[in-house]
């Protein structure tokens, strides 16, 4: 099931003005042909087209996909362990903390795959993830949408039968009304446990990139692995 398939409007109203990592994505990508993943509503992927960048997009959701302004051709409205083509990327990205819905052993081998069959040599990865150590700090946020005022409040629960697993919460306040939304996500401690899906396709960290390279983001605890062969 699609994690956003009922909330996606409150998500991509609540998301849309985030712009902390575009710099970043930026200079990954530059000269490079990309691929971004887990695309959403086309935040990443409008602004790096905006900017020159020779950019395909990977979605899922055709709410969401609906807003992506690349060309036809560019955008695959499909589930990226569905994904097939024969191109090649030099770059690929998977940003604001998208890899980890992806929960299940067999899924993540499999994405893993996918992975390596789309990028280039001497292409590279990045993963973006919001560390676990951090959500506890994470930013309440006032927003508006179709005229009205939406407060949104995260929570979590990291106390799962599974210690690898954790639950994220996205709580909407309109007025005197909560509109809850929850899904299960990877919990990932360190880079060891990326590693041992890499090793088997070839793949490695090749470097851990913080909270995008920018000083004044408005939260820690953002990490972008970028990986390569």
């Amino acid at each position: 099931m699609d994690a956003y398939e009922f909330s996606w409007e409150l998500y991509k109203a609540q998301t849309e003005d985030f712009s902390e990592d575009l710099q970043f994505y930026q200079n990954f990508s530059k000269d490079c042909v990309t691929l971004d993943i887990f695309s959403g509503y086309g935040r990443i992927c409008n602004f790096l087209s905006k900017n020159n960048l020779f950019i395909s997009a990977v979605e899922k959701n055709k709410n969401f996909a609906s807003h992506i302004a690349l060309p036809k051709d560019n955008i695959y409205i499909t589930d990226i362990l569905e994904f097939q083509t024969k191109k090649k990327f030099e770059r690929i990205i998977a940003g604001y903390n998208s890899f980890c819905l992806l929960t299940e052993d067999n899924d993540i081998f499999k994405f893993f795959s996918i992975l390596k069959s789309l990028l280039s040599s001497n292409g590279k990865i990045s993963l973006n993830y919001f560390h676990p150590e951090f959500w506890k700090d994470s930013i309440n946020q006032e927003f508006f949408f179709n005229g009205m005022t939406i407060n949104y409040i995260s929570d979590y629960n990291l106390n799962l039968d599974r210690k690898d697993m954790a639950l994220w919460i996205d709580n909407y306040i309109v007025g005197n009304k909560k509109y809850t939304y929850d899904y299960k996500v990877k919990v990932y401690k360190d880079i060891n446990e990326i590693n041992k899906y890499l090793k088997k396709f070839g793949l490695k960290i090749l470097d851990v990139v913080h909270n995008f390279n920018n000083s004044n983001t408005s939260e820690l605890g953002w990490q972008d692995y970028i990986i390569g062969h």
